[in-house]
């Protein structure tokens, strides 16, 4: 019976080191933990402070939705002139810089119609100087019928004087015939030269009325001539007008960027 009660006790007592040293064991393990957990929670803390403000920072400057959409300039960029695409100097999503091409149109029609309306303006004004050459000429023209005409007035003015005297003339050697004072013969002289004075008259009339129609002929052929140095430098301006229009659409057979994008 002793012995086991001594038996007894010391299972007792061991059960009892057991059980404290397992409780000092579990205080150890808690002192252990709490820093731990400590730590864990500040990091935790500190990260989502970090983040807690760089979203109210963002959220200050920044919207956000779930029907957004972004805004962007967008340039057209077409071809002013049709034709077969010869070459193509970009590629998908590249950026380009203002100025540079991006593809190139076959261009061998268009440098036709230059070299066409070149030749169309050369010919425009080479027409424009053979007029100017014949209003010049035509103005001479007219200029000479008008001193022509001048001096075929002079004329009539002195075959109408020489007409005035033979007509006296007549007159008075009728009137000497008549009382016997004049002969037959100097009649007949003073009656021919009255005709000869009459008939230069005529013709000197006929002269003048001539050179006036030419005159005026001239004059209008002048004016004429005029009225087509207006056409064909009119005509120049329109051949013009036509080689910038070709240049142009030769220039836009290369497709140019607007602006950098």
């Amino acid at each position: 019976m002793q012995e086991c009660s001594i038996t007894h006790s010391q299972d007792i007592n061991l059960i009892n080191e057991l059980q404290s040293n397992t409780m000092q064991e579990e205080a150890v393990k808690k002192s252990k933990f709490k820093p731990i957990n400590l730590i864990i929670i500040s990091a935790v803390v500190l990260i989502a402070a970090f983040f807690g403000v760089r979203f109210w920072m963002k959220a200050q400057h920044h919207e956000t939705t779930d029907n957004a959409q972004i805004d962007a300039i967008i340039t057209s960029v077409r071809s002013a002139v049709s034709g077969f695409v010869t070459e193509v100097r970009f590629t998908d999503n590249q950026f380009v810089k203002k100025g540079d091409t991006l593809a190139l149109i076959d261009d061998k029609d268009y440098k036709a119609k230059v070299m066409q309306a070149k030749a169309m303006l050369q010919s425009a004004e080479a027409q424009t100087g053979i007029s100017r050459s014949a209003a010049q000429a035509a103005m001479q023209n007219a200029s000479a019928s008008t001193i022509s005409s001048s001096a075929l007035q002079s004329n009539i003015s002195a075959a109408q004087a020489r007409l005035s005297k033979a007509q006296k003339d007549l007159d008075r050697i009728e009137k000497m015939f008549a009382d016997g004072a004049a002969t037959q013969q100097q009649l007949d002289a003073a009656r021919a030269e009255w005709q000869s004075a009459k008939a230069l008259h005529e013709m000197a009339q006929r002269q003048y009325a001539a050179a006036t129609t030419q005159t005026t002929v001239t004059k209008s052929t002048a004016q004429a001539q005029q009225g087509q140095i207006s056409v064909s430098g009119a005509l120049v301006q329109q051949r013009l007008a036509e080689l910038e229009l070709a240049e142009t659409q030769l220039k836009n057979t290369a497709i140019i960027a607007p602006h950098d994008g």
